[in-house]
């Protein structure tokens, strides 16, 4: 018998679709030679094995085990379905065993013809196998196959052509760097599966943020545990798109016709279709893959329960809402992560070198790169295409401008933003423009004061995988999110920064308030160094949108009108001494002005809360608030007060 090599060899690369393994004086002229000519007309690259091609196994995707009457006379064969079950084992080739004229029980039971065989072979030469191959005749005997014992051969043969080229048909050519990362991830997905599938029904969940690679792990673990449900199992690709483009009948249709194996399949409505896929699976072991879902009404029309579906079905959603999952009955949710650091930089490299490194020389250029992805793999890919082949110059130039090339990237990403509703959207941009990697607590207290239920809102954002918390209690929006977030807010008005939602580009900021528009809702003005700005009096009066100002190392001279519809004003170092007389303040929740030349709030005698009915937070440092104004507002409702 051939040696085989250890477990740590890496798979060859597929020279053949099918090997079949037989005993010629029993079957070379009947069955298996129907079978093998059928299996090359349909197109299916085959080899009939001999002892000299052991090697050559390992090179299958498939083998077919045709156990005769005496099979297990013939060492050559026996020693064949060892090397066959060891790269069953260390390869996950797929076997299919058929038994020809003898019962599956005495091959897997090692009894009649079977069991006087390896009797045999004890007392002769092949002793020392003898144990190796009753393991190996055990396990295949134990192989769900076909029994074509008094049987229609032809009727046979034409079913076991039609599984194999249905099973290559669904298998994925997923090309090594799509899977890098996957081995350890597709690991903890199938321990959420359950490695042995029992009598339970399971929905598992994959999710994660667009691009993250939830298809590709699914279709992973898809291809690798198909085969225990032989022909009843469906991978439905872009549910969402699908739903959208051709309505809920179509996609039953697919689905159905799919795990049936039955063409041009009908169905007439939705609610019918619902009736057909429970009836028509509710008895079957299905292995189903929902990919991309978006909402509750795509899964009613295809999943509804697991009562849906037979003993030991294996339901596969993909979803960037974790909630939609759970909500829907998931056991669990297998939230999919980025790519570390070595992993991307190992994508990047095949995508762009075609070898595992970087070239020589480009190695600072693909960690920035990668640096800027941050672990998404459709941004390492994306970026990997497009720089492949070209000269250092080029990269030179591309590098410092990688936004510019992220395009096909953000309009992925894009599908999650069009899917929230109107506070949620706000909300989103504000913390894209603003607030990432600040204090959650802060960034809930602002987006509450400009009145977004910000608990709720953020905790939906979180869900569909569009933020995170970090360890230190802060926001964390992935910096392509964010870049996709700036780009929404750019292409309001590309041309005219004035007439956009949200500013934070110094630049724009400045030309904005020489000019004052009515389009602008939040500015934030963070210079890096402190700058002495030129605007005139009514640089703001005129934004009455505007509902969050922070202005940080901008130094401004004289009054400034304020619009009234601002819910948080921050400003360091403000100019004048009050607020302004025209500045109606009874939407203002939040006033922070550390280091402001204030020695009161405005002119007048009013008392406090009745010109400040919303506020809650106070905040001002090292100036001349006097003790009167102090002590109005510790006793007023407001909640948080700092002076200094």
């Amino acid at each position: 018998m051939a040696s085989t090599s250890s477990s740590q060899t890496p798979p060859p690369p597929f020279a053949h679709d099918v090997f079949l393994s037989f005993r010629g004086a029993d079957t070379r002229h009947g069955f298996t030679a129907h079978l093998y000519g059928a299996l090359v007309r349909r197109g299916i690259n085959g080899e009939t094995i001999e002892p000299s091609l052991l090697r050559a196994i390992e090179c299958s995707r498939f083998s077919i085990v045709v156990f005769s009457r005496g099979y297990a006379e013939s060492p050559w064969c026996l020693d064949e379905l060892v090397k066959i079950v060891d790269c069953r084992r260390r390869l996950g080739q797929v076997v299919l065993p058929v038994f020809y004229d003898v019962d599956p029980m005495v091959v897997a039971e090692l009894n009649g013809e079977y069991g006087e065989a390896l009797n045999r072979h004890c007392r002769g030469d092949s002793a020392g196998k003898v144990e190796q191959w009753k393991e190996a005749l055990e396990e295949v005997g134990n192989v769900s196959g076909w029994d074509v014992q008094n049987k229609d051969q032809s009727e046979m043969v034409r079913e076991i052509v039609d599984t194999i080229w249905l099973e290559l048909s669904r298998t994925l050519e997923v090309s090594m760097d799509n899977l890098v990362g996957m081995g350890s991830r597709a690991n903890k997905l199938k321990e959420l599966l359950g490695e042995d599938t029992g009598d339970d029904v399971r929905f598992v969940g994959i999710s994660g943020m667009g691009g993250i690679g939830k298809t590709t792990l699914a279709r992973v673990v898809y291809d690798e545990i198909g085969m225990e449900f032989r022909n009843s199992r469906c991978f439905l690709e872009n549910v969402k798109d699908y739903f959208e483009k051709h309505g809920a009948v179509h996609v039953q249709e697919h689905l159905l016709s799919a795990v049936l194996m039955e063409k041009n399949l009908k169905v007439w409505d939705a609610h019918t279709g619902k009736v057909m896929i429970k009836k028509s699976l509710q008895h079957r072991k299905v292995l189903l893959v929902l990919d991309d879902v978006d909402s509750a009404e795509q899964l009613e029309m295809l999943a509804a329960n697991q009562n849906w579906f037979g003993p030991g079905s294996r339901i596969i959603i993909t979803s960037r809402d974790q909630r939609l999952l759970y909500k829907h009955g998931a056991c669990g949710v297998f939230k999919l992560e980025g790519l570390n650091y070595i992993e991307a930089l190992t994508l990047f490299s095949l995508k762009t070198f075609k070898n595992y490194e970087p070239s020589e020389g480009f190695e600072e250029f693909s960690m920035r790169v990668v640096e800027y992805a941050q672990g998404l793999p459709l941004a390492i890919e994306v970026l990997g295409c497009f720089l492949g082949g070209r000269s250092r110059r080029e990269w030179e130039s591309a590098i410092t401008s990688l936004k510019d090339y992220c395009d096909d990237i953000l309009d992925v990403l894009k599908i999650s933003f069009d899917g929230l509703n109107k506070p949620e959207k706000d909300m989103f941009l504000d913390i894209a423009c603003f607030f990432n990697l600040k204090s959650i607590s802060e960034v809930k207290k602002v987006l509450n004061s400009c009145g977004f239920c910000a608990d709720i809102g953020v905790k939906h954002l979180v869900e569909k995988s569009l933020l995170s918390f970090s360890p230190m209690g802060k926001l964390v929006m992935h910096d392509l999110l964010r870049d996709m977030g700036r780009k929404i807010v750019h292409l309001e008005s590309p041309g005219n920064p004035g007439r956009r939602s949200r500013l934070w580009d110094p630049e724009d900021i400045l030309s904005v308030l020489t000019t004052p528009t009515e389009e602008v809702e939040a500015i934030v003005l963070d210079l890096p160094e402190k700058e002495e700005v030129q605007l005139n009096r009514e640089a703001f009066s005129n934004m009455y949108r505007l509902r969050l100002l922070i202005i940080r190392n901008a130094k401004f001279e004289g009054p400034i009108d304020l619009p009234s519809e601002l819910r948080l004003l921050v400003w360091d170092c403000y100019p004048s001494e009050s607020l302004p007389a025209s500045f109606r303040r009874s939407k203002l929740v939040e006033l922070n002005m550390c280091y402001s030349n204030m020695s009161r709030l405005w002119h007048g005698k009013a008392k406090v809360m009745q010109l400040l009915p919303m506020l809650t937070f106070v905040l001002f440092l090292y100036k001349k608030l006097s003790c009167i104004f102090h002590r109005l507002l510790c006793s007023s409702k407001v909640k948080q007060t700092r002076f200094s």
